[in-house]
């Protein structure tokens, strides 16, 4: 039978995890070891990705720089959760009251870009991707005047792109009802 001085003990109890005998063990962050496993897949499966998406073959992230992307309650309250951050940490409600990203100050960059560059052109990878805001997932797909769906002009790669379709245009009109609810 095992001594009931704490000292002694070669086990942590259960439901103590701060029992004073215990090794002193690493804090935990979830949303880094997320983050890196993520980046970690996106790295391997970046030649599978890249036959879709001209971006990522090109190793362009313009469209993360200096934005103003909005993202709506719900895709907020997922990043939160997912990230373990305060909305306040990567959103911002505009005077319209829409939500919109945060941009890193020191990389011009959205919050969720890992990247040490300010430079436009330079590479960076999305520690959320797996989460990212529909307005991301859509992009460089935006509407035009008439409510329809276009290449953005300020997308560097628009030309690798298809032609947006009639459902590219009605999904950007559900995101744009959604943030004005």
């Amino acid at each position: 039978m095992q001594d009931s001085n704490p000292r002694l003990r070669l086990r942590r109890p259960e439901g103590y995890p701060d029992y004073p005998n215990c090794p002193i063990q690493a804090k935990s962050y979830p949303f880094l070891n997320q983050t890196l496993a993520l980046i970690e897949v996106l790295c391997l499966s970046r030649t599978h990705m890249a036959k879709r998406l001209p971006c990522i073959q090109n190793e362009c992230s313009a469209c993360c720089r200096q934005t103003t992307m909005p993202i709506t309650a719900i895709e907020a309250s997922l990043l939160s959760r997912r990230t373990g951050m305060d909305e306040s940490e990567f959103c911002f409600v505009d005077e319209d009251g829409i939500r919109r990203l945060l941009n890193n100050q020191s990389t011009k960059a959205c919050v969720f870009l890992a990247t040490n560059s300010d430079l436009v052109d330079s590479p960076g990878i999305c520690t959320v991707y797996e989460y990212r805001p529909k307005g991301c997932q859509c992009y460089p797909y935006v509407l035009n005047d008439n409510d329809l769906a276009i290449l953005d002009d300020l997308c560097p790669h628009k030309d690798e792109f298809d032609s947006p379709s009639e459902d590219d245009t009605l999904k950007l009109l559900n995101l744009e009802k959604k943030l004005n609810q």
